[in-house]
């Protein structure tokens, strides 16, 4: 049976930017799309999410980094996504010479039809197993908006009849189910993640759980690769998360999507999400439900906590207070009595804000960025040891991993630049630090944002 051609938000930045923002009025009616001025192509405009395309055969390097622009200052009428060519942005680290390497114009990078363009303040994105297809949810639309992608030449569609390139169409953004599902769920407006969970056989298809700050979740179901013009479906909404919901995470081992919320409160807790899957021949009858909400004990100042990522029966959960990342053994920890007691906690900079588990030298590592701190930690999983810290950035937010060239990709935020950090290091047996080898784009001061 053919798999599923299916199958990581924008906490908010620092106050200090988004007040100089309010204060330039810039923010003003900021959930509309305008039909003012075009992005310009081969542009980042505070990039957010990012993500590599998973590999066409074992042991390929990926071919595409994609990256979306959150239009965060609402410069122009929609954010845009990205496929950067990889193997063409390797030629250009390497024609660079000594030092690290100014890229200044993305669009080098990116062939025609590769850059397309979207609603604003991206809620994170997703990507298909087979890299046929990329999701993200708008928060300026409130909608979920996939591309089509084309695997081998890295173009892009999200416009009827497969065009390349352009606006995304009414077709690819979906979340208003209210006339065509019996249950009339509409997706809510505030996304902050979205998680692709590929469905066990007999199942065809992937599900796909969009996080809302509201304290909601939605279920998207996406059909398989062999049906034409399929489209997610939004199926259900489930209500009684946390609020302030940033960190989505699925647990293979058992079959739970995990929750964590930036709130702070007495009792720090994380929500757990399971879906029902009822029948293997009409799956949008499947739907969302609550699994409990265990204690992280040995935090002692309440909850607030941005990521997580699972390795086996280790759950690692990024937080802000303290400002660590803290490992849990779920296999030692049980659930019967709703606690999640800690096993190790590995300090990091302020302002801690994404989480990525990624294989360099056949050891797995976790990559932390520091908004605040302006850095990228990189933590040995296995002992939680540090084993570097990278600086130099101005406002790191989201991180991928591509492991076979052994690069760390990064979207600095504030600067509006995407960073590239050269991991060999890790697996080459050296003792040379971490670096940020490359920077794509202009980098740019808030102040020359208005």
């Amino acid at each position: 049976m053919m798999k599923a051609r299916r199958g990581s938000a924008l906490s908010a930045p620092t106050a200090l930017l988004a007040a100089s923002l309010l204060s330039g009025g810039l923010l003003t009616g900021c959930f509309l799309d305008t039909s003012g001025v075009e992005p310009k192509s081969g542009e980042f405009n505070f990039p957010t999410s990012i993500a590599i395309a998973p590999p066409r055969a074992p042991g390929e390097a990926p071919a595409f980094l994609y990256v979306v622009n959150s239009n965060f200052d609402l410069r122009y009428n929609g954010g845009t996504v990205m496929a950067l060519d990889l193997e063409a942005l390797e030629a250009g680290i390497a024609g660079c010479g000594g030092g690290p390497c100014q890229l200044h114009t993305p669009s080098r990078f990116l062939a025609a039809g590769h850059e397309v363009v979207t609603g604003s303040y991206a809620g994170g994105m997703a990507v298909s197993t087979d890299g046929t297809r990329l999701y993200a949810p708008f928060r300026s639309d409130g909608t979920l908006t996939f591309i089509d992608v084309d695997p081998v030449t890295g173009e892009l569609s999200c416009q009827a009849g497969g065009a390349k390139g352009g606006h995304c169409d009414d077709f690819h953004r979906r979340g208003d189910e209210t006339v065509a599902s019996q249950r009339g769920e509409s997706m809510p407006g505030d996304p902050s993640r979205v998680l692709l969970r590929p469905l066990p056989a007999p199942w065809d298809g992937d599900f796909l759980v969009v996080l809302d700050r509201s304290g909601k979740a939605s279920l998207f179901f996406d059909g398989p690769a062999s049906a034409a013009n399929v489209a997610p479906k939004l199926i259900d909404v489930v209500d009684g998360l946390p609020a302030n919901a940033v960190g989505l995470a699925y647990d293979a081992v058992e079959g739970i999507t995990y929750v964590s919320s930036a709130n702070t409160s007495p009792t720090a807790r994380l929500a757990r999400l399971g879906v029902a899957l009822d029948d293997p021949t009409v799956p949008e009858r499947s739907y969302l439900f609550r699994a409990g909400e265990p204690r992280l004990t040995g935090l002692d100042d309440g909850l607030d906590v941005r990521d997580l990522a699972f390795s086996g029966n280790s759950l690692y959960v990024l937080s802000r207070r303290p400002q660590a990342v803290v490992t849990i053994d779920l296999a030692r920890a049980g659930l019967s009595s709703g606690d999640l007691p800690i096993d190790r906690v590995t300090g990091v900079d302020y302002g801690a804000s994404r989480l990525a588990l990624a294989t360099i030298g056949g050891r797995q590592f976790l990559f932390v960025t520091c908004y605040d701190g302006r850095s990228l930690f990189v933590i040995d999983a296995q002992t939680g040891a540090v084993a570097d810290v990278v600086r130099g950035f101005s406002g790191p937010f989201e991180v991928a991993v591509d492991e076979v060239r052994e690069r760390a990709f990064v979207t600095d935020f504030r600067s509006s630049v995407v960073r590239v950090v050269d991991l060999a290091p890790l697996s080459n047996g050296t003792s040379d630090p971490l670096s940020i080898i490359a920077t794509i784009g202009i980098p740019r001061a808030p102040s020359e944002l208005n």
